[in-house]
C-alpha cells in the first residue's frame, strides 16, 4: 500500500497506509468492546491493544500528518494537514442544510440544534466554537462555521428576519424536545457552503485523540494528558494539568462533534445509556435489534438480547 502524505490534494476514495493505520488503531481501540461477553461492559482494555493504538498513531504522524492551526479548513476543499480518508464529492447537502433556517442563505430545512449543555463545554477561545460570517456580500458570506447562536445575519451583514413570526432571526441556547419555534436551538455548521469542501471520513485531529485514550488507557496518564495539551494548545484551549475519564470524554466530543462518531465513544466510556434525555437505561440499548425484515429473510439469524 502506498504511503502519501498530506502535503498533495485528496484523492476520492484513496487509501493509503495512513487510512490503514486509521482503522486499525480504531479497530484495537474498540477490541475490548468486541469481545466483551456483556455488551454494556464492563470492558477490559489490554495494555498491548493499547499499545497497537499508539504505534499506529505514531506511523501516521511519521507520514507527515499534523494539526491543521486552522481547525474549519480541515472541513473545506483547501484541507492539507489533516486530511486522511475522504470523499471529494462534496458534502452531502441534504444533511448540513438540516440545520440551516430557511430564511438563511443557503436557505434550509430549520432542523437539527445541539444542546447548551454541550456548548458550555467550550472555553470562549477554543477556535472550535467557530466564528461568524464574513458578511462581504460574496455568496454564503452570511453564514459562519462551527455553532450558530444569537442573531443572524444575511450576506452583506443585515439582521436576519424570520419571515413567519416577523421577528429577528435570532437562534437561542434552549430548545425543548417537543413544541420548539424555529430558532430556538444553537445550530452547526462544519461543511461550509462556500468551499465545496470534502467529506471527512478520517482526520490526523481523531488520531491524536485515540493516542491518548489508548495512554490513558494503559494507565500512562501523564503522557495522555501530554498528547491532549498539544492538541489543545493548537485549538486555543488552556492546558490540563489533571486528567480524568470525563475530562477525556468532553474532549473527544469538542474536537469530533458533528463528524457521527459519538455512539462507539459514549459505548467505550460507559455513556451510551445514560445520556441527557435518555429513557430506557438497560445495558441491553447497547445493541440495536436486527431489523425483522432480515430476520424473516435468513432465520439463522438470532436477534440481539432484549428485543
Amino acid at each position: 500500500m502506498r504511503t502519501e502524505g498530506p502535503g498533495t490534494a485528496p484523492k476520492n476514495g484513496f487509501a493509503n497506509k495512513a487510512a490503514a493505520n486509521f482503522l486499525l488503531a480504531k479497530l484495537y481501540l474498540n477490541k475490548a468492546v468486541y469481545k466483551a461477553a456483556n455488551s454494556a461492559g464492563p470492558y477490559t482494555f489490554d495494555k498491548a491493544d493499547m499499545e497497537k493504538v499508539i504505534s499506529c498513531a505514531d506511523a501516521i504522524t511519521s507520514d507527515g500528518y499534523s494539526l491543521d492551526p486552522d481547525y474549519f479548513s480541515a472541513f473545506s476543499n483547501k484541507s492539507r494537514f489533516e486530511t486522511i480518508f475522504v470523499s471529494t464529492e462534496g458534502t452531502p447537502q441534504n444533511q448540513w442544510f438540516m440545520s440551516m433556517h430557511f430564511n438563511q442563505n443557503p436557505a434550509g430545512y430549520n432542523g437539527f440544534t445541539t444542546l447548551a449543555s454541550f456548548y458550555d463545554k467550550f472555553e470562549d477561545g477554543d477556535i472550535r466554537k467557530g466564528r461568524p460570517g464574513k458578511r462581504d456580500g460574496t455568496l454564503y458570506s452570511g453564514a459562519g462555521v462551527g455553532f450558530m447562536i444569537g442573531q443572524q445575519y444575511d450576506d452583506n451583514g443585515k439582521p436576519l428576519v424570520d419571515t413567519r413570526t416577523l421577528k429577528p432571526l435570532v437562534f437561542t441556547r434552549e430548545v425543548p424536545l417537543f413544541g420548539a419555534t424555529t430558532t430556538q436551538g444553537i445550530r452547526v455548521l462544519k461543511y461550509h457552503r462556500a468551499n465545496y469542501g470534502q467529506y471527512m471520513f478520517m482526520r490526523y485531529g481523531e488520531v491524536a485523540l485515540m493516542k491518548a485514550e489508548a495512554q490513558f488507557r494503559g494507565a500512562d496518564a501523564a503522557s495522555a494528558m501530554a498528547t491532549l495539551n498539544d492538541l489543545r494548545a493548537v485549538r486555543k484551549e488552556s492546558l490540563l494539568t489533571s486528567l480524568s475519564s470525563d475530562e477525556l470524554f468532553d474532549e473527544i466530543g469538542r474536537e469530533t462533534y458533528w463528524e457521527g462518531c459519538k455512539r462507539t465513544v459514549e459505548v467505550r466510556f460507559g455513556k451510551f445509556t445514560s445520556g441527557e434525555g435518555v429513557t430506557n437505561k438497560a445495558g441491553y440499548t447497547v445493541l440495536y435489534p436486527i431489523p425483522a425484515v432480515a430476520i424473516v429473510a435468513n432465520p439463522n439469524l438470532k436477534q440481539n438480547p432484549g428485543y
